[in-house]
């Protein structure tokens, strides 16, 4: 779900399949965790703004009605501790304890910084071996 602006707060859309299973109706408070990545510091550290957090943080929101759907505005707090900017996508997830988690997806420049820093990990002239690549994965002609 992509994050946008609502009003002077940055909020999350939610579909109404996954409202419906979460149960948020206009007016529910609901429970807000956010979810670590993974560690960034072979990657560069974290990005501008970003500080680290400690993923046990809980947070509160109200469910409004947006349009004929609902959502939720996403707590300051927990805008900069993920780094999350309008624009930006999230994934939004029940995890049964009436806690949602919300966990910002990775950008691409951020993929490919993390392919990046694979680089050097490997001995200097190491080349992959196809066929013994191939000979993990048992191979069925049916």
């Amino acid at each position: 779900m992509q994050v946008a602006r609502w009003g002077n707060s940055l909020a999350v859309r939610v579909p109404t399949e996954l409202a419906a299973r979460l149960g948020l109706t206009e007016g529910k408070v609901v429970s807000l965790r956010g979810k670590p990545r993974v560690d960034t510091s072979a990657l560069g550290g974290l990005s501008e703004g970003q500080t680290g957090y400690d993923a046990g943080e809980k947070h509160t929101a109200t469910v409004g009605r947006w349009g004929n759907s609902v959502g939720f505005r996403l707590p300051q707090d927990l805008i900069n501790s993920l780094g999350i900017v309008e624009g930006d996508n999230v994934e939004v997830r029940d995890r049964g304890t009436g806690m949602i988690e919300i966990e910002k997806e990775m950008t691409r420049d951020e993929a490919i910084a993390a392919i990046r820093a694979l680089r050097g990990m490997f001995p200097a002239g190491y080349k992959f071996d196809r066929d013994e690549a191939n000979s993990r994965i048992p191979y069925n002609e049916d």
